[in-house]
């Protein structure tokens, strides 16, 4: 039951993580800002969705649900570069 848990928390988190993203980089694009912020932008969201979902998962009181959303937010990350990598292997 403890590894459902974590596996569950590790989806939610990871599906939180690319919601948050997708919401902040869409509040940020109704603003005008410049070429210098726009490129920083891709690096600056996914750093505070990351310490969003976080800072949820600190507040979880259980282990395995707690442990699941600190570690849930990269699951996006790995899966983009394993993709990356794959995509590099097939194209080149």
């Amino acid at each position: 039951m403890t590894a459902i848990k974590f596996i569950a928390a590790l989806l939610i988190g990871g599906c939180l993580m690319v919601v948050v993203t997708l919401v902040l980089a869409e509040i940020i694009n109704q603003f005008r800002f410049t070429d210098e912020w726009v490129s920083a932008k891709w690096v600056a969201v996914p750093l505070v969705s990351l310490v969003i979902i976080m800072v949820i998962g600190f507040r979880v009181p259980s282990s395995p649900w707690r442990l699941g959303f600190l570690l849930g937010p990269f699951v996006p990350i790995v899966a983009f570069g394993i993709f990356v990598i794959w995509l590099d292997s097939i194209l080149s």
